[in-house]
């Protein structure tokens, strides 16, 4: 055997114990790759057994909703809250205002006619219906007696407004279709004034007393006596409603002139 030969043959075998052939080169690959579950386990490795849960089937189990939860607002859906907000408090206060103005208007005071107007001669009709005209006329009665700044507001009578109903308000009350029955007792001469003449002051015969006879706001008849003050005030607003005034029963009261005594110095 030569020499050179003898090296080749030695330099194979170092080959062959050196390097690995192809097929150990792709296992080990493949080992490498693709890990062992033994080894990539970390329960197995501290020595614990995992036990995997079990699962349903998807497919026979149904699925239920879930509950959304809510989004947070946006600065847009803040925004407009807060001005619907103060839009209804602005509506709000608008329509207490107008229905205030228009509770005035409709209670408003009339203006009170004076002699010699033909509406306050004229006779005024009975009253039939109590319904909400009615009760309006009361209301208009009530708010131009209450607006008089002068005269102790004792009365007013529905012509003096430029109604001829046989209604009128005295001492607080309401009459309708007011009747009186006078006594036998002789009448008096009291001093009275009427809205309707002015600040002047008549003199006018009147009962001192008597029964009287009306109907309240709501149809009822009523009756009782009257004496004094409240038989004057009753007389006096009967009167309108039959076309009468203080002029025409009675006389103008002209007050005293002053006496003066002693001597002008000329």
């Amino acid at each position: 055997m030569s020499l050179n030969t003898a090296m080749s043959e030695f330099s194979n075998k170092l080959r062959e114990n050196i390097s690995p052939s192809l097929s150990e080169r792709k296992e080990s690959q493949t080992s490498l790759d693709v890990p062992q579950k033994e080894d990539s386990s970390p329960l197995k490795s501290k020595g614990k057994e995992y036990i995997f849960p079990q699962t349903k089937n998807i497919s026979s189990t149904k699925l239920e909703p879930q509950a959304v939860s809510p989004s947070s607002p946006t600065p847009l859906t803040t925004f407009l809250k807060k001005w619907n907000n103060r839009i209804i408090l602005v509506s709000a206060y608008l329509k207490g205002r107008l229905a205030i103005k228009l509770l005035r208007w409709r209670n408003r005071p009339k203006k009170i006619l004076k002699y010699p107007d033909p509406r306050l001669l004229k006779p005024s009709e009975p009253i039939t219906k109590f319904d909400k005209e009615t009760q309006n006329l009361i209301r208009q009665l009530g708010a131009t007696l209450y607006n008089q700044r002068w005269g102790g507001r004792l009365g007013i009578a529905a012509p003096q407004i430029g109604v001829n109903k046989r209604v009128f308000l005295a001492f607080n009350r309401v009459f309708i279709n007011p009747e009186f029955r006078t006594t036998k007792a002789p009448p008096e001469d009291m001093m009275e004034g009427c809205y309707s003449l002015g600040k002047d002051i008549y003199i006018v015969p009147r009962a001192p007393y008597g029964w009287a006879r009306w109907q309240d706001s709501e149809g009822k008849w009523r009756e009782e006596k009257f004496k004094g003050l409240e038989a004057i005030i009753f007389q006096h607003e009967l009167d309108h409603l039959n076309g009468l005034l203080c002029v025409a029963k009675g006389r103008k009261y002209e007050p005293p002139k002053k006496v003066e005594y002693g001597f002008k110095n000329k």
